[in-house]
């Protein structure tokens, strides 16, 4: 079966190569720009997986994360942002959000929680991951921590 990953981000540089970058991996990739027609896809078809920005033009991907919970109970919901999730905290309902990756992105941390998910079925309790250069993360499943070297991330795509 193909995980089919539904990704919501605004930058079109960076939603093509992110797609770009999944579906070399295996994925069936849909990307959309906007809160609105990522709705619509929901509703069309079936995801394994949501990827959001928080800051959309004019549209709010927290708020998006927020009614996916509700409406669709139980799709693993993976966050990027600028800013990372402290800046957030005081916003109630975010607690099924499984990772949340802080741009730059790390595109091997950001693959490796995909695939974890994957192999879970998307079960695995929510837990905030920070992945950019130089973090410390923790791994999902086994809780190791993994140094974030500068090789492993893609600066020049995803920014």
């Amino acid at each position: 079966m193909t995980t089919r990953i539904l990704i919501v981000e605004d930058d079109t540089h960076a939603l093509s190569g992110l797609i770009e970058i999944l579906t070399d991996e295996g994925y069936e990739v849909t990307g959309v720009t906007g809160v609105d027609t990522a709705l619509s896809e929901l509703q069309r078809q079936r995801f394994n997986i949501l990827l959001t920005d928080v800051r959309l033009a004019g549209q709010d991907g927290l708020a998006l994360c927020k009614q996916v919970a509700t409406v669709f109970p139980g799709l693993p919901t993976m966050v990027m942002s600028a800013y990372d999730m402290a800046s957030h905290k005081t916003n109630p309902g975010l607690e099924h959000i499984r990772h949340w990756f802080v741009k730059p992105l790390n595109i091997n941390a950001l693959c490796c929680c995909i695939k974890n998910l994957v192999q879970h079925g998307g079960r695995q309790r929510p837990l905030a991951a920070f992945c950019r250069q130089g973090d410390q993360v923790h791994h999902p499943m086994d809780y190791k921590k993994v140094k974030i070297e500068k090789t492993d991330t893609w600066k020049g795509v995803i920014a």
